[in-house]
């Protein structure tokens, strides 16, 4: 941009026109640009950021950990089942979660991934209720001893 040609120009554009567009920005343009806040009672480095606004190196600290929700998730749906006697959950459990493969691929915060869960919850309760049934579970008719 070429200087201004004269002196009552170089005071314009000084004295007038920035003040105007420094009002204009933090009047009418700061206040509408969207911005990002954290979920009520967490700070940033609840979310993995550090004190210096940069994102944490390892991504455990912003991600959750699947196979943890996983687990977490499966214990708190059994508790609410009816077990066949004898059966053990944390062998249950270990059954209904996936391959790390699949686990690894997983994203427990997103859409598709809690709907992933709800189909490992649900292919869990219909074990548990066809094996108090009776019924063959994955070609077996009841449950192993060591389950």
């Amino acid at each position: 941009m070429p200087e201004p040609g004269s002196p009552d120009e170089t005071e314009f554009v000084n004295n007038v026109l920035t003040p105007i567009v420094i009002q204009l920005i933090n009047n009418d343009i700061v206040p509408a640009l969207p911005t990002c806040t954290f979920p009520e009672g967490t700070s940033a480095s609840d979310w993995g950021v550090n004190n210096n606004g940069q994102a944490a190196s390892n991504e455990k600290e912003v991600h959750a950990d699947t196979e943890t929700v996983l687990r977490g998730v499966l214990e708190t749906a059994m508790a609410g089942m009816t077990l066949p006697e004898g059966a053990d959950i944390d062998s249950l459990i270990d059954a209904a979660i996936p391959s790390d493969d699949v686990v690894a691929h997983m994203n427990v915060e997103s859409e598709d991934g809690q709907h992933d869960i709800e189909m490992i919850i649900t292919g869990l309760e219909e074990s548990v209720t066809q094996s108090l049934n009776g019924e063959a579970v994955n070609g077996a008719t009841e449950i192993p001893d060591n389950v």
